[in-house]
């Protein structure tokens, strides 16, 4: 099994954090922590609104909510690869723009393309480019969206990792769609599975998972899901790892 702590910007673009951030997740029997690369005016636009619930996190503005945790420039990523290294756990990145993938590609495990991205051509080219192994998330996409990105990937990358993503956050334990892993299997080699239920379902949901093959899953990570905004409450934390593992 290999499990990724989804930090993204839980961190909240303090180093102090994310140094704790890490270290549970090693403590809890993570073997690699992801972070989000990005920023705000790259990826969302003044009109955007809320995608999350609004009853969790009631900011309405994705540019304004992005803007508050994009503070962390490449000397910062630095320190925390060097931390990564130090605890021995993966360090993986998922970059949002093509000007961070050359200060990365010496850097990471993997590099992870969002759901987001699926369609973004010239990132998935640039990153196949690098030769890296490559985590591809599928939430929202058609399967010409997926085999397309693949059929670039493959022409440089020699591991590409597609992960079943269902994008609600948080998703409801009966819209997880876990049959769609077995669809995947089909086409795809290595498939695995992008988690975003609460830790109450998400437990029962890795197990069926993993009962399908899957020994490949992310899931986003926090120290405290006692605090406010939607990035917290329906994440696991280091006591909710230790518990599925």
């Amino acid at each position: 099994m290999y499990f990724i702590a989804e930090i993204g910007v839980n961190h909240e673009a303090d180093l102090k954090k994310a140094f704790k951030c890490i270290k549970d997740a090693k403590d809890g029997g993570a073997q690699a922590v992801k972070l989000q690369c990005y920023k705000a005016e790259k990826i969302a636009s003044k009109y955007a609104g809320a995608y999350w619930d609004k009853k969790e996190e009631k900011e309405n503005s994705q540019l304004k909510l992005y803007k508050k945790f994009d503070k962390f420039e490449f000397k910062h990523y630095e320190k925390i690869i060097q931390y990564c290294k130090k605890i021995k756990i993966d360090f993986i990145i998922t970059p949002f723009d093509t000007d961070t993938i050359d200060f990365f590609k010496t850097r990471v495990k993997y590099f992870k393309i969002s759901s987001s991205d699926i369609t973004n051509l010239p990132l998935i080219k640039k990153i196949a480019n690098t030769k890296k192994p490559v985590i591809l998330s599928t939430g929202a996409s058609t399967k010409i969206e997926i085999k397309r990105a693949f059929n670039i990937l493959r022409k440089k990358s020699k591991k590409i990792i597609i992960l079943h993503c269902i994008l609600n956050y948080p998703t409801k334990k009966e819209n997880a769609n876990l049959n769609m892993i077995l669809d995947l299997k089909k086409d795809y080699k290595e498939v695995g599975l992008s988690d975003h239920s609460i830790p109450i379902d998400s437990h029962k949901i890795l197990i069926y998972s993993y009962l399908l093959g899957v020994r490949f899953i992310e899931k986003h990570f926090t120290v405290n899901k006692k605090k406010k905004g939607n990035d917290h409450f329906h994440y696991f934390d280091k006591k909710n790892l230790k518990i599925f593992f």
